[in-house]
């Protein structure tokens, strides 16, 4: 691979870096963070993040099993066994310098935005002047996509900063020939496998594209063989939790039986193509526009061959592999939008130098602008209220029922604000019902009468009960829930009202005015996602 020959780095590189951390930090404020959680998957993960705190703050080298089961029991909306370790190693951190809070993770999260943002400057900075890589990266960080989820607490945003920074060490490889380079590169790609396993896919073409490029005499180069076995020994652990815990992500993905789209037919095989429009930002020139602008930097001699083939099989890899994919979400396409916004920058060198980087840098700008005014995130309020409500008037070491679809909202809420962590949450759906990963897959209601509810009541010592009114009331045994919190053993103390993203309205807070036992029982909770159950006493 030759190596690129961009101009030399000039007083113009540090001030686009400080725009682009300046538009992160843009994102940051207009943020949710004050326990606004829409997406069920955020609370969830910032909680994971909490969970791994609070091991290295306690390190429970004794019994580490049994410490976890009981920090379920607590908090019973974990799913850190669901999805690889990565991100929530590196919320600990943040965790651990300023506290446990929706904010704090999503700091966290704006930094691997900026860190992501940074890494597109650099790769176009490679081969292009810094207002063509300043608009590369405004582009991809002014998608909506890219832009909505930098916001939440979730994996996507996370791995595509490993993803693009390996790529850029992988591509000073190639010119430099270092072997330094291709080992930071591997930690980068490895990095991002740890964060989501899905970060495989785009992966994948990157690595067909370097090779495109270098010719199967790459295969002849040593330290490619030992920095691939040692990737490979990395990864023995990540394939593990794969199987064990996490293959339901697999057949959620491919296998899935309420699919509205079926992948072989020609909807399912252009959805992502009919949708790039709306992933990205009608301001970076539109999708079509920028799936031609991938082919045309192909021929462009401004552009080095390395960058367009590395950029044109990554994007083309990907969108093959997400029509074997059943479950069609944007969300899931979003590592389509770094070639795509790259593409659409790089059009912009083909215009004099004297002017162009302006031109690009204003686009790119723009693009950002109205991202930011027309595109709130989406949010859903309530929750934090209703927890902040609890930890108030609870007394401490109780245990408090919830019911309802955003448990991971409530549930992460009460753990922020309740810094003894003395209060103990308990999931309605895991005491009456038995769903598989999602309700829309099966509620499977236990049975049970009025008389067994009250006891099970007594014997788990539950003293508040906040519920969303009139949900899964299709269940019988649910429809008794309701008839007992209505009956004179609770007293309704508080109704918050709930807005925002949300089908349910108000959230009820009730008082059990009965005797509870003290202490309380254990139950048996089983968690279908992961085939794991938690025996009770």
């Amino acid at each position: 691979m030759s190596a690129a020959h961009p101009p030399a780095k000039s007083l113009h590189d540090f001030l686009s870096i400080l725009v682009l951390i300046a538009c992160c930090i843009v994102v940051f404020l207009l943020a949710p963070k004050h326990g606004l959680f829409s997406w069920s998957e955020a609370p969830r993960n910032a909680l994971n993040g909490a969970f791994v705190m609070d091991l290295l703050v306690e390190h429970p080298f004794g019994d580490p099993k049994g410490w976890a089961y009981e920090y379920y029991y607590q908090y019973p909306a974990l799913t850190i066994l669901f999805y690889p370790p990565m991100l929530y190693a590196v919320l600990s951190v943040f965790y651990l310098l300023f506290g446990v809070s929706h904010a704090v993770a999503v700091a966290c999260i704006v930094s691997f935005l900026a860190a992501f943002a940074i890494g597109i400057y650099s790769i176009v900075r490679r081969v292009a002047e810094p207002g063509v890589a300043a608009a590369a990266a405004l582009f991809a960080i002014s998608s909506y996509e890219i832009y909505v989820w930098g916001q939440q607490v979730m994996l996507e945003v996370p791995m595509l900063a490993f993803l693009v920074w390996g790529t850029y060490f992988l591509l000073q490889y190639g010119s430099s020939d270092r072997t330094r380079d291709l080992g930071i590169s591997a930690l980068l790609f490895l990095c991002a496998l740890y964060t989501k396993q899905t970060a495989a896919i785009p992966l994948l073409g990157i690595v067909v594209g370097f090779v495109w490029h270098e010719g199967f005499g790459v295969f002849r180069r040593r330290p490619i063989y030992l920095v691939a076995a040692l990737v490979a020994i990395a990864l023995i652990p990540l394939v593990y939790l794969q199987l064990t815990f996490g293959s339901f992500n697999i057949t959620s993905v491919v296998d899935r039986s309420d699919v509205a789209v079926n992948r072989a037919s020609l909807e399912g095989i252009g959805w992502y193509a009919v949708r790039l429009p709306e992933m990205t930002n009608p301001l970076i020139a539109v999708g079509a526009a920028m799936l031609l602008a991938l082919v045309a930097i192909v021929r462009t001699r401004r552009i080095s061959s390395a960058e367009s083939k590395m950029l044109l099989a990554w994007f083309v890899l990907s969108y093959l592999a997400l029509t074997l994919i059943d479950l069609k979400e944007t969300r899931h396409g979003i590592f389509l939008i770094p070639p795509v916004a790259i593409a659409a920058a790089l059009l912009f060198a083909q215009l004099p130098r004297a002017w162009g980087g302006g031109v690009a840098m204003s686009a790119g700008l723009a693009s950002f602008a109205w991202i930011a005014w027309a595109q709130p995130t989406p949010w859903v309020s309530g929750y934090h209220e209703a927890a902040e409500k609890v930890v108030a008037i609870a007394p401490r070491e109780s245990r408090i029922l919830f019911l309802g679809n955003r448990d991971g909202s409530f549930i992460f809420n009460v753990r922020q604000l309740d810094r003894e962590k003395s209060l103990s949450i308990i999931r309605a759906d895991k005491l009456f019902l038995d769903i598989s990963i999602m309700p829309e897959h099966g509620l499977n209601p236990r049975a049970m009468g009025e008389a067994e509810m009250k006891r099970l009541f007594h014997d788990l010592g539950i003293s508040y009960v906040v519920a969303v009114p009139d949900i899964w009331t299709e269940t019988a045994v649910i429809r008794t829930f309701y008839r007992l919190l209505a009956s004179d053993q609770f007293e309704r103390v508080d109704s918050i009202p709930v807005a925002g993203r949300a089908n349910e309205k108000r959230l009820d807070i009730y008082r059990n005015t009965g005797e509870i036992k003290s202490p309380p029982d254990k139950f048996t909770m089983k968690l279908s996602g992961v085939g794991v159950q938690l025996k009770g006493n």
